[in-house]
């Protein structure tokens, strides 16, 4: 049973962040955002992107180090460097 428990921060988690949250709707970390919404994700997200402001009505975070402790899961959406 311990097994089980320990497992559910990936199966039914309580709150996500979206590393690379954009405003823009052609943007893989828009879509994210917008998917946990329109599935009715009953947790806490918490949008993160360097410039801040509101992602669909999501208060956004500027910096990783800002977010809070015990997040269940972080999806990261940022391109890679070339």
């Amino acid at each position: 049973m311990h097994q089980l428990k320990d497992l559910k921060a990936l199966f039914e988690p309580d709150s996500i962040a979206v590393i690379g949250a954009s405003s823009n709707p052609d943007k893989v970390g828009h879509s994210v955002v917008a998917n946990l919404l329109a599935s009715g994700f009953a947790g806490r997200i918490f949008p993160v992107n360097p410039k801040g402001g509101a992602i669909l009505d999501l208060p956004v975070i500027s910096d990783v180090a800002e977010l809070p402790r015990g997040l269940d899961q972080a999806v990261i959406c940022v391109p890679p460097k070339y």
